[in-house]
C-alpha cells in the first residue's frame, strides 16, 4: 500500500535537461510557476541550471517561462 507519490523535482528536471543536451539540444526551455521564488529557489530551476552549467550551456532568462500556479 502507498498513500502518497513524492517527486525529487530538482533531479528529474535535472535529468530530463541532462537528456536532451545528450541529443544536441542547446536552447532548452523551462515552463513553471513561481521559478524565482521569493522565499527560495524552485527546485525545477535549480535542476535546470545545473544540467546547463554542468554542459557550460548559458542560461537564458528568454528560455524561462514564469506562468501561474496549478492547484
Amino acid at each position: 500500500d502507498c498513500d502518497q507519490a513524492i517527486i525529487g523535482y530538482e533531479d528529474s528536471t535535472y535529468q530530463t535537461t541532462h537528456y536532451l543536451l545528450s541529443l544536441g539540444h542547446k536552447r532548452i526551455g523551462l515552463l513553471g510557476s513561481h521559478l524565482r521564488g521569493d522565499i527560495r529557489p524552485d527546485p525545477r530551476l535549480q535542476g535546470y541550471e545545473r544540467a546547463l552549467n554542468q554542459a557550460r550551456v548559458p542560461v537564458v532568462s528568454e528560455l524561462l517561462f514564469d506562468g501561474p500556479a496549478f492547484e
